[in-house]
Order: C-alpha cells, then sequence, then structure tokens
C-alpha cells in the first residue's frame, strides 16, 4: 500500500484512505471501511489513466497519481511535501489561485491552467479541483488531462476561420451566410456595408429591418429550396435595397454548405452588384435606339424637304402671278365701267357680271393675299420643324465638338412643342453663351427628357382645369460653365422620392406615363460630358432642375 499511496507512510495516514469528499456522506464502522475501499478503487481507477493529486491547504502535495510524475518526469521524494512553486516556478501562481479559490469557496471548478513539461513546452491541461476533507483539515484535489493537441487544433480551426473571413472581407462582392430559417450567421464587409450593419446587429435576423416584405418573402423561399434541393440557385438579376433606400440589382449565386452525413446545415449567397452594368447596357440599347430613330429622321426629314421646298417655291410664284391677275382684273373692270354705252355687247356684259358675282371677286381679291401668307407661314414652319428634326436626331458621334446649346435647346423646344402646348406656356431667355465642347445629341436628350417631364408635371397640377402652367427655359455662363435651368410651376418633387428620382427605373408617374429612365439617362449622359444635373423642389410649388456644362477647349 506504501508504494500506491506514495508517501511512505501507513494507511492510517493516507489521505486517499481517510479524506472524503466535500458535501458527501462520511460512514463509521463497517460501511466506513466499505466506502474507504470504494474510494481507494476509484482514486486507483483514475490514477491509472489521469493525473491526480491531493494537496493540502499550504498547497504542499500529499498525493499524486504515476501519470502525474511520468508527464512531469519527477519521482515521488521530489514531488511529495513540496509546493507548485518549488516545482512549476515559472506557473505556480495561476494554479495556487485556483487552489485557494477552491478551498476558499468550497465548490469545484473547472479551468484550463498551463504549465511547463520537462522539455520547456508550456502545455494546456484541462482542470476538475474540489475540496476534500480528512482529520487533518481540507484538501484541494484535482485531476487533469492533457489538452494541448485540442487547442492546437481549435486555435488552427479558428486561424483558418479567421483567414477565411478575412479573405471574404476583401471581396468586391457581398457574401452573406444564413442557417436554418434563413436567419443570418455572417456578412462580409461588402454586404455589411451595403445593408449598413454589423454583424452582430445582422446575426439571427431574417433580413434587415428595412427590406420590403416581398423582396424577404423571395429570399426566404429561395433558400429554403437550397436547403432542400442541396443544389445551386442562380438569379441572374434581383431587386436588393441599400440602407439609404437605393435599390441596387444583383446577380445572386446561393450555394448549399453540407455537414459530413451530407445535410444541408448552411446556405452562401454571394452577390455581384450588376446595377452599374444594367444603366450602361440600358444606356447603350438608348443610344442606338437613338442612333437608329436618327437616321430615321434624317432620311424622313430629307423626303419632306424636298416637297414641301416644291410647295414653298410654287406657292411664292402662284402668289405672285394671282396678284398680277388681281391687278388686271381690276383694270378690266374699270374699263367696262367707264366705257361708253354699246361699247360692249349686253349680253357679254350680262355673263361677266354674272361670273364676277359667283366667283365673289371682292372677297378673293381682299383674302387671297393673307392665304398666301399663311400657306408660306406653315411651309416655313414645317421647314423649321424638318431642320430642327434632322440636327435633334442626327446620329451623334463618340467625339466632342463645339455646338450651339442655345440653339440646341430652341430645336428641342420645337420637338417637345407638341408634348408642352397644351399645358403650358414656354417663356425662352438664354443669354449669349460661347460655343460649348460637347456631343450635341446626348444634350438634346437631356433637355428633351427634362422638358417633358416638366410638361407631366404641370399636367398633374392643372389636372383637367383651362388654365395652363408655365415652364421657364433660360441658359447664361457662369465662369468656364454653362448653365442651363429649366423651371415648371407643376407639382414638385414629392420627398419621399427625391434621393431616388435619378435611380433607373424609379418613377412618381403613373403605369404607362413613364418608364424611370429619363432623368437616370440625363444624369448619366451629363456626367459622360464632365457636367452635372440637379434640382430643387418644393412639393406643390414646382422643380427646377439646373444642368451645368463645362465650355471646354
Amino acid at each position: 500500500m506504501d508504494e500506491r499511496c506514495g508517501n511512505g507512510r501507513g494507511n492510517d495516514e493516507c489521505p486517499r484512505t481517510t479524506a472524503t469528499a466535500a458535501g458527501g456522506l462520511t460512514a463509521t464502522g463497517p460501511e466506513r471501511d466499505s466506502a474507504d475501499a470504494g474510494f481507494r478503487q476509484l482514486m486507483e481507477e483514475l490514477a491509472r489513466h489521469l493525473m491526480v493529486w491531493i494537496k493540502d491547504e499550504a498547497g504542499r502535495y500529499l498525493y499524486v497519481s504515476p501519470p502525474f510524475l511520468t508527464r512531469f518526469g519527477l519521482t515521488i521524494a521530489e514531488v511529495l511535501g513540496h509546493t507548485d512553486a518549488e516545482l512549476f516556478a515559472k506557473d505556480a501562481d495561476e494554479i495556487r489561485a485556483n487552489d485557494l479559490k477552491v478551498l476558499t469557496t468550497r465548490e469545484r471548478i473547472e479551468t484550463v491552467e498551463r504549465a511547463h513539461d520537462p522539455q520547456g513546452v508550456l502545455r494546456s491541461w484541462f482542470v476538475t479541483k474540489f475540496l476534500l476533507s480528512s482529520p487533518t483539515g481540507p484538501c484541494a484535489a484535482g485531476m487533469a488531462f492533457d489538452v494541448t493537441e485540442y487547442e492546437a487544433v481549435a486555435k488552427a480551426s479558428r486561424d483558418s476561420e479567421i483567414t477565411y473571413q478575412q479573405i471574404l472581407d476583401s471581396l468586391a462582392d457581398m457574401v452573406l451566410v444564413k442557417g436554418e430559417n434563413s436567419r443570418v450567421l455572417w456578412a462580409n464587409r461588402a454586404f455589411r456595408e451595403m445593408y449598413g450593419m454589423s454583424n452582430e446587429q445582422l446575426r439571427g435576423i431574417i433580413d434587415a429591418p428595412f427590406v420590403e416584405p416581398d423582396y424577404t418573402e423571395q429570399y426566404v423561399k429561395d433558400d429554403r429550396e437550397v436547403f432542400v434541393t442541396g443544389k445551386t440557385l442562380d438569379i441572374p438579376e434581383e431587386p436588393i435595397r441599400r440602407h439609404d433606400g437605393a435599390i441596387l440589382t444583383v446577380h445572386t449565386v446561393k450555394s448549399p454548405v453540407f455537414d459530413r452525413e451530407g445535410k444541408v446545415i448552411k446556405t452562401v449567397g454571394l452577390f455581384r452588384d450588376i446595377t452599374e452594368r444594367k444603366r450602361l447596357e440600358l444606356e447603350l440599347r438608348q443610344a442606338q435606339k437613338l442612333e437608329s430613330v436618327g437616321l430615321l429622321a434624317s432620311g424622313i426629314a430629307h423626303e419632306i424637304n424636298t416637297p414641301i421646298q416644291f410647295v414653298s417655291d410654287q406657292t411664292q410664284f402662284v402668289q405672285s402671278a394671282v396678284g398680277d391677275l388681281t391687278a388686271l382684273c381690276q383694270r378690266y373692270r374699270l374699263l367696262i365701267a367707264n366705257a361708253a354705252p354699246g361699247t360692249f355687247p349686253a349680253d357679254e356684259l350680262a355673263a361677266i357680271q354674272e361670273l364676277e358675282e359667283a366667283a365673289d371677286l371682292d372677297y378673293v381679291a381682299n383674302h387671297l393675299p393673307t392665304a398666301f401668307v399663311a400657306i408660306l407661314d406653315g411651309t416655313s414652319r414645317v421647314t423649321k420643324l424638318v431642320q430642327a428634326m434632322k440636327e435633334f436626331a442626327h446620329p451623334d458621334s463618340n467625339d466632342c465638338a463645339p455646338a450651339d446649346i442655345n440653339q440646341a435647346l430652341h430645336n428641342t423646344l420645337i420637338m417637345a412643342n407638341n408634348q408642352l402646348k397644351y399645358v403650358a406656356k414656354v417663356e425662352v431667355e438664354l443669354a449669349e453663351i460661347p460655343l460649348v465642347n460637347c456631343r450635341i445629341g446626348e444634350l438634346n436628350q437631356v433637355f428633351l427628357n427634362v422638358l417633358v417631364n416638366a410638361g407631366h408635371a404641370i399636367a398633374d397640377a392643372i389636372a383637367d382645369s383651362a388654365r395652363l402652367g408655365r415652364i421657364r427655359v433660360t441658359s447664361r455662363q457662369e465662369g468656364q460653365a454653362v448653365v442651363i435651368n429649366i423651371e415648371d410651376n407643376g407639382t414638385g418633387i414629392p420627398e419621399a422620392a427625391r434621393a431616388r428620382i435619378f435611380d433607373p427605373f424609379f418613377t412618381t408617374k403613373k403605369v404607362g406615363r413613364g418608364t424611370g429612365q429619363g432623368l437616370a439617362i440625363a444624369r448619366a449622359m451629363m456626367a459622360k460630358q464632365g457636367g452635372s444635373i440637379t434640382f430643387d423642389t418644393e412639393t406643390g410649388r414646382g422643380t427646377t432642375f439646373h444642368l451645368r456644362l463645362p465650355i471646354g477647349a
């Protein structure tokens, strides 16, 4: 027994046979002997596999198990009666602090302690410490097993996870990891910045609070499909709302994450922002459409211009000829009136008088001049419209060239006249400004989009009343820039819509009246030429758009 006890004393003095766990039952007589035998058996079994020890209140070792001695390369004589300060000087403070906690609180603790092995390697031990009662006083007992390798694996796993997260945080694409029921587990930096929320705020929610219900419903449906089928879901386009309310278009790929048994436990969503790409595609389609319209309009204008010029020329000829004939008729009438009786046959005079009455010669003579003026004015207006159409819709080159902005505004107003004349009076005040180096075809489209929007806003304001609204177009030079203002007294832009007024496909107009592309294209075209478009608005009072363009070389 001395060898098992390891302290050179008899069984009566060995704490292993006399100590009982604090808070346990203490037996007497035969029951005591039976309990002691069971305790010894338990301790011996534990001692074969675990590091087990008992210390007195002063921290001196009263008992250690063989694995303890083996692990630290010590002998019984080197351990018993000694303290941790003597055996493990580098690590004694933490060990002693935990022992005192057990002795003071009389409660069991489980923790990880660290101590250096004989090779000087710092190792980690999962330790359970508890209080034992003995005839000589309370003892601090404990047992431990080495978890150094487990900690290394756990640390490697944590480091690996941190590395993966750092890699994902460096991506421009958004990454979102969800668990069951579509609840967020983790998001990378791009996603967090898009939502304006931290991982702590995102974790556990289904979607950010500002996401619209129909969006959330679709997201959850897609997540469920990935969980059920275990297949990757590719969504070419879907909307996602940014924290500031802007709607982005993203290409989404949702993939399953499996456990070792092949069960889907997570989904990983990869979101690529394609809003700018969609805008450029839209702009390209619009440019191609404008180019086609320009070619068509140029051809039509040419076809119209020739007959209109012919009509104008012939009208001028007829006007001149009729004037001469009218003068001749007047001379004939004067001659007949002054002729002596019997000079002309009576029946001829009667026939002439009848013809004059049938032709209403006096009326024709009075109104023919104004009729010719009206015809020539109409043909002149058609000629101007054709010319404006040719200049407005002519296919634009990719290169900038000096252009007359005031003339472009006049042309655009002619083109927009049919939409504006029934709802507003247009006031034009164009200052003398220099030529601007620009792509004038694109600017024509910008001017037209803003003017049409102004007409729609006024139409909404006047409703079915007979009154007309007002649109005021001005231009001026400010330093090295030209500023064009287009002002209307329409409904104004609602406050809730102002932040999104330039977003593609956003519109406050009724269905069928607008696609939400006009102002988005206008801003893109202005930006491409180094300019800008801003606005001032007041609900119920109207809106003024400010277009600023650098004059350029």
